[in-house]
């Protein structure tokens, strides 16, 4: 409301910096944990197998997770955009990943793996830009153009 746009910048770059090493300090943290994991589960070769390999895509999910909901779901609702989190997800999770998810599951039977690293690509190939609906990488949302013209 003070209309001081400068510190907004700079509390944002803040606020993205630190939402990077949290996500990267979590995604770290879950690799520490997966060994001790398939202590406590007992699970067959297969199984533990396939619980590594989704650990992994979670930990690099994590760091795109902890981006996106400090940009999409503070960054620009605190900038008055509130519209963009509805069209992002309506096209990228509703128009894109769960019908490819479907797809690859009940007609081109993909392996279970696949079907859950496209299920995890929603925060990765992330969010529509400028409603213009096309689709950005959340390294392109976040470091190249943070900030839209209309803030």
């Amino acid at each position: 409301g003070k209309k001081d746009f400068g510190a907004a910048k700079s509390d944002g770059d803040r606020l993205l910096r630190l939402s990077l090493i949290i996500g990267v300090i979590c995604g770290v943290l879950i690799l520490m944990i997966s060994p001790i994991v398939n202590i406590f589960i007992k699970l067959d070769d297969e199984a533990s197998n396939y619980l590594n390999i989704m650990l992994i895509i979670c930990s690099i999910y994590m760091i795109a997770k902890s981006l996106n909901i400090t940009l999409i779901n503070g960054i620009f609702y605190v900038g008055g955009d509130t519209k963009f989190d509805a069209y992002s997800l309506g096209v990228t999770m509703w128009g894109i990943i769960i019908p490819l998810s479907l797809l690859g599951t009940f007609i081109l039977s993909w392996p279970v793996l696949v079907i859950y690293l496209i299920i995890s690509l929603d925060e990765i190939i992330s969010k529509i830009k400028d409603k213009g609906f096309r689709l950005v990488t959340v390294s392109e949302l976040v470091f190249e153009d943070r900030y839209r013209e209309d803030y």
